[in-house]
């Protein structure tokens, strides 16, 4: 669970520092956000924790190791 979780935010800090870097770059006369900070931390640590929040409200057994057997599990390990 922990995993998943991590992993969604690395990509969501991602996209945050994408977007900052585009409106560094392309949009140079783009006006400021205001509290750009607080709201990349909102989006990059919330919606990840939302997302999990969801899976587990719809099938609480997503994350108990039910699907030991995965082709991909096999390949990783």
């Amino acid at each position: 669970l922990v995993r998943y979780y991590l992993v969604m935010v690395t990509l969501m800090w991602n996209g945050v520092e994408a977007y900052n870097m585009y409106c560094m770059l392309v949009l140079v006369y783009h006006n400021h956000i205001n509290n750009f900070i607080f709201l990349s931390i909102c989006i990059a640590w919330g919606l990840p924790a939302l997302l999990v929040l969801i899976i587990l409200s719809v099938d609480g057994t997503a994350f108990d190791g039910a699907y030991e057997k995965c082709t991909f599990r096999q390949v990783v390990t």
